[in-house]
Order: C-alpha cells, then sequence, then structure tokens
C-alpha cells in the first residue's frame, strides 16, 4: 500500500467554509461518539469481545445502536457515517487492546469543542497562578489541549463515483479534480455543478463515463488538484487500473487542504541492509554524506548539493540503493549540534535549516520504501561534530575553524562536514556496542545490582551463584514493563530501548558491563 498526497488546489471561500464546518461536525460527532462509549465502557469490554477474548472493529460497531445513529443525524455528517462508525470502532479496539497489555491507558480524546476548551485553559490557569503547578507543567497542558482543539480528518471509506469521493481526468487539459461528497441532501448549501463545455471530465472509474450536468443541486464538490512529479506517476497507473484507488483522508495543514489516498500497490521486496549511510548537513554543501559498513570502516563519502530538495533526496536514495544502506539522519536540533560556526560578529550557518532537514527525512521515508529499503533511523545529534572519530574525544575545542576540525587529544585532523557524517554512520554500531553498566553494591554482605533506566534493584537469594536467579528477575521486570509501563513516563523511551536490547541478545552476559 502507498499513500499520496494531492492538494487542493486554490479552493474558492464557500468551498473552504463548507470543508471546516464538515470538519468541525464530523469532530463532534466522532467525540460524542467517545463520550457515549465511556459511559457504557465496562459493558463494551463486557459484551463486545469474541469467544476468544478478543475485540475487532465489526464486533465494535454492533454497540452503535439505532437510538445512537438517529443522535448522529443531528451532526449533519450523513456522507461520512459509516466511515465514522468505522473509524471510532477502530478507535475503541485500539484503546481496549492496550488497556488488556498495560492495564492503565488513557481513555481517548478525539476533539475538544470551544466551550470545553475555554473550561480547561482556565482551571489550568488558576492552578498555574495559585502556584499549584509549575510553568512548564502549565506549557505541557496548554499545548496539549490546543492540539486536540484541531478538527479530525475527513475520512472517506471507499472509492466511488456516487458516493465518498472519486477522481475525475481531463484529457485535454491533462488536469486531474476530486469530486468529494461534503454536503448531506438537505443541505442548504447545495449548488448546481456547471461542468464547463470546454472540459471534458470523465471519471477515473471502471468505463471512465463523462460527467454530465445532471441539473439539480448536488451534494458534491469539484476541486482542481495540485502535485509534483511523483505524485502523477501514481496517478497514471490508477489511470490505467482505477481499482488501486482506496480510502482517503482530507486533511488541513497551514491553512491548506490535502487529500491522502491510499493506493492498492505491491511494494517492492525488502532489501536486506549491510551497510551504514549517515546523512548530515553541511557548511560549504547541503548534504554530507559518509557509507560505513557494519564493522564502522568507510567504503564512501560525497555531497550533495541541490536548489530542489526532492532532487537530494533522489541522490541519497540511489547511493544508499546501489549499496544496501541503511539511511541514518539527526533528530533533536533543539539540543543543538554544534555545526554553526561563529567568528566574531559573523554567524556562518549550515545550508540546509533544521526544518528543511526535517521535510529531507520526511522525503526519505516513502522514497526509501519505494526502492525496499528501510525508513531513515533518526539518532541525536548531539556529539556529532564535536567527537572524534579516531579517538572518540568529545570536546568543542575540537573544532578548530568553520570547515577544520583538529582533535585536541590525538591530533587526527579532517573537514568539519566529513567528521559529521562519519559519526553519524557509525551511530548505530556504538549504540550496539554499548554496554548496559550494572552498578553492584555490596552494604553489610548483602549484594544489589542497580540499573536506574532499567529500574532494576535486585537482591540475589545466593550471591555466589545468581546468573539463572539473574535472568529470571530480568525476566519479570520485562513483563512488568510492557503491562504496567507508561509512555508518559519520561524514562519510557531510554527503558524500552534497553528491553529491545536485552531481548535482542543471543547472550544477555555480553551486552552487561559491571560496574562498582
Amino acid at each position: 500500500m502507498y499513500t499520496i498526497k494531492l492538494k487542493l488546489y486554490k479552493p474558492s471561500k464557500r468551498k473552504r467554509d463548507i470543508i471546516d464546518e464538515t470538519m468541525k461536525n464530523y469532530s463532534l460527532a466522532y467525540q460524542y461518539l467517545l463520550d457515549r462509549a465511556y459511559e457504557d465502557i465496562k459493558r463494551i469490554e463486557r459484551d463486545f469481545k469474541d469467544s476468544i477474548g478478543n475485540y475487532s472493529t465489526m464486533n465494535i460497531i454492533k454497540w452503535i445502536d439505532k437510538d445512537i445513529c438517529k443522535e448522529l443525524n443531528r451532526f449533519s455528517i450523513e456522507p461520512f457515517k459509516d466511515a465514522l462508525k468505522m473509524e471510532f470502532a477502530s478507535t475503541i479496539v485500539g484503546y481496549l487492546k492496550l488497556k488488556q497489555s498495560k492495564g492503565r491507558v488513557c481513555y481517548p480524546c478525539a476533539y475538544i469543542s470551544d466551550e470545553k476548551l475555554e473550561r480547561m485553559y482556565s482551571n489550568i490557569t488558576k492552578d498555574f497562578l495559585e502556584n499549584k503547578k509549575d510553568f512548564s507543567y502549565y506549557e505541557a497542558e496548554i499545548e496539549k489541549i490546543l492540539k486536540k482543539n484541531k478538527p479530525k480528518p475527513l475520512f472517506f471509506g471507499r472509492y466511488d463515483k456516487n458516493r465518498n469521493y472519486c477522481l475525475l481526468y481531463d484529457e485535454k487539459s491533462n488536469r486531474y479534480f476530486a469530486k468529494l461528497y461534503l454536503l448531506n441532501v438537505k443541505s442548504t448549501k447545495r449548488e448546481r455543478i456547471n461542468v464547463s463545455d470546454e472540459r471534458k471530465l470523465k471519471y477515473v472509474y471502471k468505463d471512465f463515463e463523462t460527467v454530465e450536468d445532471r441539473g439539480r443541486k448536488e451534494c458534491f464538490l469539484l476541486f482542481p488538484l495540485s502535485f509534483g512529479k511523483y505524485q502523477e506517476e501514481y496517478l497514471k497507473q490508477a489511470l490505467k487500473n482505477p481499482s488501486i484507488l482506496k480510502v482517503a483522508r482530507l486533511v488541513k495543514e497551514n491553512g491548506e487542504y490535502y487529500l491522502l489516498i491510499t493506493l492498492d500497490i505491491k511494494m517492492p521486496d525488502r532489501i536486506e541492509t549491510n551497510n551504514f549511510m549517515g546523512v548530515s548537513r553541511g557548511i560549504n554543501d547541503d548534504i554530507y554524506y559518509t557509507i560505513s559498513d557494519n564493522e564502522g570502516c568507510e567504503l564512501e563519502s560525497g555531497f550533495i548539493s541541490n536548489d530542489n530538495i526532492h532532487c537530494i533526496a533522489n541522490q541519497i536514495v540511489e547511493r544508499a540503493y546501489d549499496n544496501k544502506c541503511q539511511v541514518i539522519m539527526h533528530k533533536n536540533f533543539n539540543m543543538g549540534d554544534k555545526l554553526k560556526w561563529v567568528d566574531g560578529e559573523r554567524e556562518i550557518m549550515p545550508r540546509l535549516s533544521p526544518r528543511e532537514y526535517n521535510k529531507l527525512c520526511s522525503i526519505l521515508n516513502y522514497k526509501l520504501l519505494e526502492k525496499g529499503l528501510p525508513s531513515p533511523v533518526k539518532v541525536s545529534c548531539k556529539g556529532i561534530y564535536t567527537t572524534c572519530p579516531s579517538c572518540l574525544s568529545n570536546t568543542i575545542k575540537n573544532r578548530f575553524s568553520e570547515k577544520l576540525y583538529i582533535c585536541v587529544y590525538c591530533g587526527y585532523a579532517d573537514s568539519i562536514e566529513h567528521v559529521g557524517s562519519l559519526n553519524t554512520s557509525r551511530r548505530l554500531i556504538k549504540y550496539r556496542q554499548d554496554k548496559i553498566k550494572i552498578k553492584v553494591v555490596k552494604n553489610n554482605g548483602v549484594l544489589r545490582f542497580i540499573n536506574k533506566d532499567l529500574d532494576l534493584n535486585f537482591v540475589p537469594q545466593n550471591p555466589y551463584n545468581c546468573k539463572e536467579e539473574f535472568i529470571e528477575h530480568l525476566k519479570l521486570l520485562i513483563k512488568d514493563f510492557y503491562s504496567k509501563g507508561s509512555i508518559n513516563d519520561k524514562n519510557y523511551k531510554k527503558r524500552f530501548s534497553l528491553i529491545k536490547k536485552i531481548e535482542n541478545s543471543k547472550d544477555i552476559f555480553e551486552q552487561i558491563q559491571i560496574i562498582e
């Protein structure tokens, strides 16, 4: 399955208002279902699972009875009623499965209305002003509720020319259009759709019938589409075989509207990677890359510059494909990668901003998958440009000038760009080689094994022969993590990575370093 993103090209104010109102109504209806389900959640948990205790979307949908369906009519979302039921049921199934495995889990929230938002904002502000909560908590809570005040995307559950959505094509101008059913049959906002004589719009659907003016007010709207060459190649495939067009979502991003269409296209065979390609920002060039083998030995390096970020992505994919590479990129730019250089009053900035670099990573996510390669792995950028590739010393003093790197400990010299990409290409190898440090403390004859990241505090019954006992304790610790661990725990990601490292190791004691 692939997903392509098509922009609705300059919709009129009337069309924008209709989309916004429909998105809000859909979100309110979605939250209504969640609120009703919350009141009845114990019965849903008990009565709407199969014989072996599993939950499914189709079973949860059965909970939505005639009375609830009737209530949904007041939200004026008839064209989306079936899709709404599916999406709601899928959310509840996900929640119940998480609850089964973890025990405690937050109930889902789809949308916070303006009225509820105002009440929540007042309560959070009151706690802050009364010094009951600190500023960091206040800021995080405000950001959280504002995200829930954004309307949900509209979900089109099927591709059909007479309901939901479909695409139209004008062969003369080589233009594509979207036909979206957004209005109810009783809506006063319906208008007659005038099909221009200059255009011969055809349905991208089975027999490619011509779109005709039916002389009546319609429940759908037509939107011209805007897209790039990448999306056009898939649309050409859809012209040959419309059956590949499946579900879609209409989303709003930064004031623009996009149609995300899922395509039923076979993914290429997965390529097994055996090398690593570090991709980092440059001072002289947009991107500098280094390819290293599984042991960290450098195989190839170079730079890529182009005004078009898609062209940069294409060249990265080409090098990664030829060398069977796992691409590695940076995250956490708020920590600072130390690539910027200040020379007196002059600031020398990287060619790509963090935003442009993150956009490149997003583009690579789908371009690499198209070639059968995995998506980029994102690692911390901390120490990327200050760590010596030779002796591993990490200090800002190693940055000698704008372009030159000289290690103050071993004398290793290189360009700053090459150092960054080389360290990036080796970062996963470093993670793999890093040991899990377990501190051993002996107090009053009692031996204790401690690791705060793992929440390990183990006292063996037999300190002279505790290998098997230690392994059993780790198994219980891992089981407890999966059943009670919370994503909201600030140490969750670190603990999860260590647990995965333990689970994937053939011999756990090869991954452990005992320290005193």
